[in-house]
């Protein structure tokens, strides 16, 4: 609560998931909250002991109400880092004192479970969902004066259903966005299917028999491989599948010596065994989902923000292009080995054969040019065409995307061709042009592509923003660089435009606190007084007038122009983080940069309310199924915010 009081941005993001209790404890919501704090930055708190939390910007200045007084023995701590701080107190008549300067501030990301809710008979409609979110923001934002501002969460229809009634703004997991397409990839491609099904019963028979684990791992020790165990996957996690294709492919050599030894044995005579052709399969998906796998990690750091969003989709689609590529090089090097005739054997058979041997040899010749023919035209045109494009003149690939935010129609593998197919790289030409397919048609991608938030989040990032531009289609970019310039700037003065004119109706309630100097007042030594106060003016700061509306939009214009206009100001990062860089510009960009930061705060994706799930899973487990609704609410709400509680606090200790 002293954390949130604090908080730099008046919007506090939300994460936000439903989960299904196995025993039947009941249907379960959570909602964790994502937020940024500022800490001193002195010497004892760069050293990981207390630090005082600072007053953001917005509660400069403004009395402190009782109810959100936060109490100075209050100790707080985040999962972002293993310090604690001590909030540092305000009574209800002092106003909270700013420190001389933001830049010597460090910055704290935070993020805590605000509670796993119960919904006890109640289903898992959209109004259930809002009334359980509003529950919790009456008891922990409401008495800070905070708002929310982006929930992030799959693509449910209950949850898009309470956030479209609560007129709240969605913002896709990036996680549960990957999933479905690596799933739908692994689920249409011809094929696939069909090496899932061995690999999966090949693993869970050495899961389930002893005896031939031990005789896998004496052949893993006679061939002087590493004695590693099979992996299972699980059919709702893709990643695992990979994992289970990485081990199988690590262990080649002995599953197959095992499969040919003991697979059509009595006791495993269905195991069957592997064919090249899975094989190929095998290394060739995980070629592809491995990217996948990388953009999935990242995301779901405490560290992802809404703004790797755009870079990442971006790096994918040039990821798969570059392995598109690579096979329509290693494609072309085996097509030409293959047609290119060995001069010894053609002398060999023109000096044995006679002249009906020669004429025969003439016909194969013309009907073998007719063939390079057609191959080497189409080399031509994949030489002619630019780098990162040769994927768009494969054969039985017309569909596949040249630009950013362009898309065709890319045509189905049949079965018969994927079966056609003898070599690896022509394999993983058509696997590629799928996976990438299956990436530029998804619709969450495309509504993410569209949406000038997540292009505006992007640059706002330090690390993107002379990038923007590269990610955009030559024939629309300078179009979409200015659309995303002027968006950003109505966005800031739309935030910023309710507190100038809160400000004038207070300046005009309470009137001048310090009226003019008459001229009677300054009557008696008039010239020293005027060049004293003439000195005084000059050398003094200037002292900023609360601004109109026209005023207020140049300085916010002004802002945004000064900082799309640095091009080197990213050496002065402490760290890859973002915010830190906007910590640093607090005093000379005080809007902006609180605009970003509390923009930036927003996760990339909706992990810690699965990692939520996971937890409260653990704890209602075979033996501990008869636990009540709160029990399971309370332990896992300590569970996960264990990182807030003091270290050495004991049984008996209250908080004030």
């Amino acid at each position: 609560m002293a954390s949130l009081a604090y908080s730099v941005g008046a919007r506090v993001h939300l994460t936000t998931d439903t989960w299904s209790a196995k025993h039947g404890q009941g249907r379960y919501i959570t909602y964790t909250a994502h937020w940024v704090n500022l800490l001193t930055a002195d010497k004892h708190g760069m050293r990981g002991s207390a630090a005082e939390l600072v007053t953001p910007p917005r509660l400069a200045g403004r009395p402190t109400a009782t109810s959100s007084t936060p109490a100075r023995s209050s100790s707080i701590s985040s999962s972002a880092e293993s310090s604690s701080a001590a909030a540092s107190g305000c009574t209800s008549t002092d106003s909270p004192q700013l420190p001389r300067g933001y830049s010597t501030s460090r910055i704290r990301q935070c993020h805590a479970i605000l509670g796993l809710t119960c919904l006890k008979a109640e289903s898992h409609t959209g109004p259930a969902l809002l009334s359980a979110l509003n529950a919790q923001v009456d008891q922990w934002l409401t008495p800070h004066q905070l708002e929310i501002g982006k929930v992030v969460c799959d693509n449910g229809s209950n949850l898009l259903a309470a956030l479209n009634l609560g007129k709240l703004s969605h913002v896709p997991c990036m996680a549960h966005v990957l999933n479905l397409i690596v799933q739908r990839f692994v689920s249409k491609y011809p094929g696939l299917q069909d090496v899932l099904k061995q690999a999966r019963k090949v693993c869970g028979h050495f899961r389930r028999s002893y005896t031939a684990m031990a005789h896998f791992s004496d052949i893993q020790r006679r061939n002087n491989m590493p004695v590693r165990c099979l992996i299972c996957d699980s059919p709702t996690r893709w990643n695992s599948t990979l994992l289970m294709f990485d081990r199988l492919l690590q262990q080649e050599k002995a599953v197959n010596e095992y499969l040919y030894d003991r697979g059509a044995r009595t006791a495993s005579a269905e195991l069957g065994i592997f064919l090249p052709r899975y094989w190929t399969l095998m290394r060739n998906a995980c070629r592809l989902m491995r990217p996948f796998e990388e953009v999935t990690n990242l995301v779901s750091r405490t560290e992802g923000t809404i703004s790797d969003l755009i870079p990442f989709v971006f790096f994918l689609e040039r990821a798969l292009r570059r392995v598109l590529d690579q096979a329509v090089d290693e494609r072309e090097e085996e097509e030409e080995e293959l047609w290119s005739p060995s001069p010894p054997e053609t002398a060999l058979s023109s000096s044995l054969a006679g002249p009906a041997a020669t004429l025969e040899e003439e016909y194969e010749e013309e009907e073998s040019e007719e063939e390079c023919g057609g191959f080497e035209e189409e080399e031509d045109q994949s030489q002619q065409a630019p780098q990162g494009a040769r994927c768009c003149h494969l054969s039985g690939t017309h569909g596949v995307v040249r630009g950013w935010g362009e898309e065709q129609t890319v045509n189905d593998i049949s079965e018969d061709e994927e079966r056609e197919m003898s070599s690896s790289a022509s394999n993983l030409v058509q696997m590629g042009s799928f996976m990438l397919s299956c990436l530029l048609r998804d619709p969450r991608i495309k509504r993410i592509k569209e949406n000038d938030l997540y292009w505006v989040a992007t640059l706002l990032d330090p690390r993107y923003k002379q990038k923007v531009a590269e990610m955009l289609p030559n024939y629309r970019k300078s179009e979409r660089m200015q659309q995303f310039k002027t968006k950003l700037k109505n966005m800031l003065y739309t935030a910023y435009k309710g507190d100038v004119t809160a400000q004038r109706e207070s300046n005009r309630g309470r009137g001048e606190c310090n009226p003019p100097p008459t001229t009677a007042a300054r009557t008696g030594r008039f010239t020293d007084v005027l060049l004293m106060e003439d000195m005084r003016s000059f050398f003094s700061p200037t002292h900023r007038h609360s601004p109109s509306g026209s005023s207020l939009r140049e300085r916010l214009d002004r802002q945004v122009a000064d900082y799309l206009a640095l091009t080197a100001d990213i050496d002065t990062l402490r760290s890859n983080e973002p915010l830190h860089y906007w910590v640093c510009r607090l005093d000379l960009w005080p809007e902006l940069s609180q605009f970003a930061i509390e923009l930036l705060a927003c996760p990339a994706s909706s992990v810690l309310s699965e990692r939520t799930f996971s937890a409260a899973g653990g704890i209602v487990t075979d033996k501990r199924s008869r636990l009540g609704q709160k029990s399971v609410d309370y332990l896992t709400f300590i569970k996960m915010n264990e990182a807030w509680i003091p270290k050495g606090l004991t049984v008996g200790d209250t908080f004030d």
